[in-house]
């Protein structure tokens, strides 16, 4: 097994006696945003502090003059100028496209002070004001994502079916837009003997996390390529580097999110969910489209983020 040097950390953590604290310096956000603005300036606008900052990922299969006139409306209604809008990767469904984009925008805050990175889609809320979100990382050192040791029963053929085949995305009409196209793997264990984890896409990390997974993601490109050709490796790539390295102990299996899956994906929450959301416990919740419900949104910004 392979593991990469941890590389020296911006986060002013300061080691008291055997546990951490740490300055609050601020929160990393990385958006991947697949429709129209409106979502994502309000969801920066009800999460932005002065010392936050956004990487907003749209999909480069856009057509430019209209990611030139979503990313002048974002910027123009966002109430924080820490907001940068970008279009770098085409991000089709199950590609290594998301895997890119958050690499980036990792790399895009690698000089600024900040505590965690954390990543969120367009059809992402939070459940919790941005105080309470900003608290709850104050004294923490702890790196958030679901994860599970491959096989697990809750994925067809234990999710073992991903890494013994290579995958090539082709183009569909029709939602989801792509078809799969499956060859049989000669070489089926995934380079640097690292063993295979699974997980949700989304998740907190501390910076010397995702300094180490940058780090790790240039020095093994093998890691890479393999996963290039991964179903899904969004849910996989970062679960798998983090769980056979050093800092596997300072991940807590919970990634701070309230999601209701249904047939392996999260489905779209009502009003009907409120009171589920209310007592959850987590700071985000996904996924919410005003075009189906509007009024929920509006209810959890009076009743639970004014609240708190």
């Amino acid at each position: 097994m392979v593991f990469v040097e941890e590389p020296p950390s911006l986060n002013r953590n300061i080691m008291i006696g055997n546990g951490w604290t740490s300055l609050l310096l601020g929160l990393a956000y990385f958006v991947s945003a697949y429709k129209e603005p409106e979502s994502i300036i309000r969801l920066v606008n009800v999460l932005a502090n002065e010392s936050d900052h956004f990487y907003v990922h749209f999909d480069n299969n856009l057509e430019r003059q209209r990611f030139e006139q979503w990313k002048r409306l974002i910027e123009q209604g966002c109430r924080t100028q820490n907001v940068h809008v970008f279009s770098k990767f085409r991000c089709k469904w199950m590609s290594f496209g998301i895997v890119d984009a958050t690499l980036d925008a990792m790399s895009f805050f690698g000089d600024f002070d900040y505590n965690y990175f954390i990543n969120l889609t367009g059809e992402c809320y939070p459940l919790k004001s941005r105080q309470c979100i900003r608290e709850v990382f104050r004294d923490q050192h702890a790196g958030f994502l679901t994860y599970w040791k491959l096989p697990y029963e809750g994925w067809h053929q234990g999710g073992m079916n991903r890494i013994g085949k290579r995958t090539f995305l082709l183009p569909k009409r029709g939602y989801p837009f792509v078809r799969m196209l499956e060859i049989p793997r000669l070489r089926k264990k995934i380079p640097c003997d690292l063993e295979p984890y699974g997980g949700w896409s989304l998740f907190c990390l501390p910076k010397d996390i995702a300094s180490y997974l940058l780090k790790f993601n240039e020095d093994n490109p093998e890691v890479r390529a393999f996963f290039r050709r991964v179903q899904a490796p969004g849910e996989m790539f970062f679960q798998t580097i983090l769980l056979n390295s050093h800092f596997r102990d300072r991940i807590v299996n919970d990634n701070k999110r309230y999601m209701d899956f249904v047939d392996s994906h999260p489905r779209t929450l009502t009003k009907d969910d409120f009171e589920a959301l209310v007592n959850s416990g987590k700071l985000f919740a996904r996924k919410f489209d005003p075009a189906v419900d509007s009024e929920i949104l509006d209810r959890i910004d009076r009743e639970i983020i004014a609240r708190t």
